[in-house]
């Protein structure tokens, strides 16, 4: 109880030093053409460097994002905050018996980018970013059949990767809506330990995070 309590709030603190860092650079920029606005869509999501077949599945993510141009330059500083949805669908056997579930791991998630926006067409506005990421677990969970197994107890509280997209944006048909795709890979491992829903012991375990997603953006 006090290892997960004391879990909880080195991650709070992490993340609440980061909101800060991300608050106070954009207090500092005010005079410029600061932009905010919300970003929400798909993720296909899967596990690489697993020691087992994992196949994609479909989650979520919601989130706000800034934007804060980097003087007169193409160039702009864009942190991100986002409820972000990953895992991967495995079919694994141990002890003569397969298994086929679902893990599924749920992060506040802090990209922090830098955009490129070159003025080359003036009927599509094109957007480059590309940055690291750090992730703060929130529940994790394995579904087999009827059951939800807690793996909070063997994932790692963070998450660190690397992240690249592009953004289009229409300005004839609105100034306001953007449209995304991104690919996403991360640096750390995601599990401690595998498990056995039935017996408790190890087996090969899905590794390390990635997901292409497909969002939609609306500034503000």
């Amino acid at each position: 109880m006090i290892k997960t309590v004391y879990e909880f709030t080195q991650r709070t603190l992490s993340l609440l030093t980061l909101l800060l860092i991300i608050g106070f650079t954009s207090i500092n920029v005010q005079a410029q053409d600061v932009s905010y606005g919300l970003k929400g869509g798909v993720n296909f999501t899967t596990h690489y460097d697993a020691q087992f077949d994992a196949d994609a599945i479909s989650t979520f993510r919601i989130g706000a994002f800034t934007n804060v141009p980097l003087g007169s330059t193409p160039f702009s500083f864009q942190p991100e905050v986002f409820y972000y949805r990953n895992g991967s669908k495995s079919s694994f056997q141990s002890d003569d018996i397969v298994y086929t579930g679902t893990y599924r791991t749920d992060y506040i998630k802090v990209p922090l980018l830098i955009a490129y926006s070159p003025d080359v067409f003036k009927q599509l506005h094109t957007k480059f970013f590309t940055g690291p990421s750090v992730s703060f677990l929130i529940r994790s969970k394995f579904s087999e059949s009827s059951r939800d197994m807690d793996l909070e107890d063997m994932t790692n509280n963070v998450d660190f990767g690397l992240l690249a997209g592009l953004e289009l944006k229409a300005p004839s048909l609105s100034e306001r809506l953007s449209l995304e795709l991104r690919f996403s890979r991360g640096l750390s491992e995601v599990y401690d330990s595998g498990f056995n829903p039935e017996s408790n012991s190890e087996f090969s375990r899905p590794n390390r995070n990635t997901a292409i997603s497909i969002l939609l953006g609306y500034t503000f």
